[in-house]
């Protein structure tokens, strides 16, 4: 699945594409970096709404190290990182 993003910066030139891997689904991302609320997004389209939470733990290509990624935050995208994404609705 490929997400597009504005495709070009403030010089005009294209944004690289990044392989990144969400729920061991490969995904295509035009972008620099993610936010946690685009990766509740890509996981889950259309299912996210306000009562919605979520977790979101990931690794980056040769990591091992898991670190988490909470509301209003943002990661910088890199090669091959692996994001695992949770979401519920709150009852």
């Amino acid at each position: 699945m490929t997400i597009h993003a504005d495709m070009t910066d403030k010089h005009d030139k294209p944004k690289k594409t990044v392989t990144v891997y969400i729920n061991s689904r490969a995904f295509e991302l035009e972008k620099d970096e993610v936010t946690f609320e685009e990766l509740l997004e890509i996981t889950f389209p259309g299912e996210i709404t306000p009562e919605s939470v979520g977790t979101i733990t990931y690794t980056k290509e040769r990591g091992h190290k898991t670190e988490e990624l909470h509301p209003g935050e943002r990661v910088k995208l890199q090669e091959g990182m692996r994001f695992d994404v949770d979401a519920t609705n709150r009852s």
